[in-house]
């Protein structure tokens, strides 16, 4: 299914997927993009965790070796 999802509710930028047991989370604002949030399917809280640890190596100057 292709269809536009209006992020609303206490929090007007985190959207929660529940497809039947998993969990994604995403932060939206203003774009959608994956958001570390316990109880996530452990794939997307695993991409989402490595993603963060890479970017904070590189802000740290730690990138990866080439």
């Amino acid at each position: 299914m292709d269809k536009a999802v209006q992020v609303r509710g206490p929090r007007d930028d985190v959207l929660v997927v529940h497809r039947g047991v998993q969990q994604k989370s995403y932060s939206c604002a203003p774009n959608c993009e994956r958001r570390i949030t316990l109880g996530d399917a452990p794939g997307h809280f695993e991409a989402a965790l490595n993603q963060t640890m890479v970017r904070n190596g590189s802000a740290q100057g730690q990138g990866a070796a080439k």
